[in-house]
């Protein structure tokens, strides 16, 4: 699926507005098959526009348009599923609809290889018992990072304490430093597993551009 094929879903899916959304919900929820297709059909652009609102937060993963696309679709799916399962978000079908896939993204973002091994490569690496294992984004926490010494440590932890901004921040630090996990952590702070992964991308961004800048005025003296 290109990028013109999801443009091409948007133009020519009509939209399901948020009343259409609640009055299929019901049906929905009541095992109505037609309703079913008709949510996920019409919710289809919104996740065209979900994919493409995270592409503008996160312009390092553009070249995944056309996976983030398709992983959305199927957060889609599984959000209509379990709302015929088990009558979740049937009150609030859009924004239950849009956490789904907004969580779903994040996800796959966050496991996906910046760097991809073409498969012929990979089965001859493999094939000489040397399979070779891709390169992760944020493999490694600004809190986990190897240091120099404790003096080290104790000044990347200052550095991140000082990018934060609120308290939730500053609580997702001190849990993840815990060996919380993120799921664990948006359930403590009360927010969903999308916007905690956006607030931790920011909080790393910060924290990265502030690194350099200190590195920078170090390097300069």
């Amino acid at each position: 699926m290109s990028q013109y094929n999801t443009e091409l879903i948007s133009k020519m899916t009509t939209p399901l507005s948020t009343e259409g959304n609640l009055a299929l919900a019901p049906k929905v929820a009541a095992g109505d098959l037609e309703a079913r297709r008709q949510m996920i059909e019409g919710n289809m652009p919104l996740v065209v526009s979900k994919v493409s609102a995270y592409i503008r937060d996160f312009p390092e993963y553009g070249y995944l348009r056309d996976d983030l696309t398709s992983v959305g679709f199927m957060g889609l799916v599984a959000a209509v599923n379990l709302m015929a399962e088990k009558r979740c978000g049937v009150t609030a079908p859009v924004e239950y609809i849009g956490v789904a896939v907004a969580s779903r993204l994040g996800q796959f973002a966050e496991a996906e290889p910046m760097i991809r091994i073409p498969h012929g490569t990979q089965w001859t690496a493999t094939a000489n018992g040397k399979r070779i294992k891709a390169m992760q984004p944020s493999g490694i926490l600004p809190e986990t990072c190897l240091c120099n010494g404790n003096d080290s440590l104790f000044e990347m932890r200052d550095l991140i304490a000082s990018c934060c901004c609120r308290q939730e921040e500053r609580t997702y630090v001190a849990m993840r430093e815990a060996g919380y996990s993120l799921q664990e952590i948006a359930d403590a702070i009360g927010m969903s597993l999308a916007s905690t992964y956006r607030m931790k991308e920011g909080l790393y961004q910060r924290t990265l551009a502030k690194a350099e800048l200190r590195h920078i005025k170090k390097g300069s003296k």
